[in-house]
């Protein structure tokens, strides 16, 4: 289970793909209110 206090922390952290190079940084994550869980994240890239 993710905790939505959790979820915060995560802000600014690098976020990679299946094979491990780097999309961009997390810059927000958005919950679901009704189950109280992430639902949707964006993400920083640089062109």
């Amino acid at each position: 289970m993710i905790h939505t206090a959790d979820v915060r922390e995560w802000r600014n952290h690098n976020v990679v793909d299946s094979e491990g190079h780097k999309i961009g940084v997390l810059e927000a994550v958005y919950v679901d209110t009704t189950p109280d869980e992430p639902a949707m994240a964006t993400v920083r890239t640089v062109l």
